[in-house]
């Protein structure tokens, strides 16, 4: 399941070969922001593979990650993004990306 490491894009790929409905590896591709990490890692191109939707499926999928940690916790949005931040090194592609994006995701979530 894991092919470039970048869990969006490795997980819509591999929903694409259980022949799951596009709009679900879609909407997964683009999960949390994914579309910053995709910068920091340089993956733009291959995200933009999958047509980002805006609506209030892809607003619930960003809000039950922004408030679930990596072990099934419960978290509100500010301890969530603390979480995450504190879980990966400054200067890594995921800290990074998490630090442009806390604004999207507030309004997203």
């Amino acid at each position: 399941m894991r092919d470039t490491g970048f869990h969006p894009l490795d997980g819509a790929r591999y929903l694409e070969t259980l022949d799951a409905l596009t709009r679900l590896a879609r909407l997964v591709a683009h999960h949390s922001g994914a579309v910053y990490e995709a910068e920091q890692g340089g993956l733009t191109a291959e995200l933009a593979v999958y047509e980002r939707e805006d609506s209030p499926v892809l607003d619930a999928l960003i809000y039950a990650d922004m408030t679930t940690g990596p072990a099934g916790q419960s978290f509100d949005f500010g301890r969530r993004i603390d979480e995450i931040l504190e879980r990966y090194e400054v200067g890594s592609e995921v800290h990074t990306a998490i630090s442009k994006a806390p604004s999207y995701l507030a309004a997203q979530a």
